[in-house]
């Protein structure tokens, strides 16, 4: 048998898609977020969070866990009306969870707000929308042991996201792309000479044409 994932939820949308992923899955233990942090023991091969809204600090204190115990790690969050599996997080590839939200706030014309209101929820752990409907979360948990299969079978990159708006049923997906000096994976670029050296280095090395 091998190590179960572990599985956060938060909220009541969070606990409906634990539901049905408990149903969907023998391998998947229900956790809570202040267990995963305090034991360097819990077996695990991979953290998965369910969420009814943007739980951005306890994300991040799973990210750590994840990269401490050199597992994957993949939220399932509710913001809105949009449903997102990921980023898959997998420690030491391209992609983490630092490099996401610096990217999300890079092209998110709204970052500010996103701000206040996620610095809301983290001060207020009690608020949050309570409504869901029931086949999201099935959806949800559907789509999480999705990628705990490909995930075991090693056949995934890391960073890929995928999002549904419920109300359209549009579904996009896509790669976290890491930032320059991620100190966690990214390019591992200096900023200060990242505009060059790698053209530098390739000339160098094919046309002799730097010195």
């Amino acid at each position: 048998m091998p190590e179960p994932v572990l599985l956060v939820d938060v909220g009541p949308f969070g606990a409906a898609v634990a539901r049905h992923l408990l149903r969907l899955r023998r391998d998947v233990v229900r956790a809570a977020t202040e267990d995963v942090l305090s034991s360097t023991k819990l077996a695990l091969r991979m953290i998965v969070l369910a969420a009814w809204r943007p739980v951005v600090a306890q994300c991040t204190e799973l990210d750590i866990v994840s990269r401490k115990r050199g597992c994957p790690f993949v939220p399932a969050v509710m913001e809105g009306s949009t449903l997102s599996i990921g980023p898959v997080i997998i420690p030491g590839k391209n992609g983490c969870w630092h490099c996401w939200n610096r990217r999300r706030d890079q092209h998110e014309p709204f970052a500010a707000e996103r701000s206040a209101v996620s610095g809301f929820y983290d001060r207020c752990p009690d608020a949050g929308p309570f409504g869901y409907l029931d086949a999201v979360s099935l959806l949800a948990a559907s789509r999480l042991s999705s990628t705990i299969d490909v995930l075991d079978r090693d056949a995934i990159e890391g960073g890929e996201l995928w999002q549904m708006k419920i109300l359209t049923r549009e579904v996009t997906g896509g790669h976290v792309i890491g930032v320059d000096a991620c100190p966690h994976c990214g390019l591992k670029r200096p900023l200060a000479s990242r505009t060059y050296r790698a053209l530098e280095a390739h000339f160098t090395g094919t046309r002799g044409l730097c010195t």
